[in-house]
């Protein structure tokens, strides 16, 4: 990828986390993918 579309796809991902569009997140992100939530008791998904 060129840096133009690595910057578009991040802008693309945080456009998806603030409208709370979880199907525009899901298919910007790798089917594996391993969330890490800074609240300590939500941990590891």
């Amino acid at each position: 990828m060129s840096i133009e579309e690595n910057v578009q796809l991040v802008k693309d991902f945080f456009t998806a986390m603030g409208s709370g569009d979880k199907q525009a997140l899901l298919a910007l992100v790798a089917e594996d993918i391993e969330w890490i939530l800074a609240d300590a008791l939500i941990g590891t998904r």
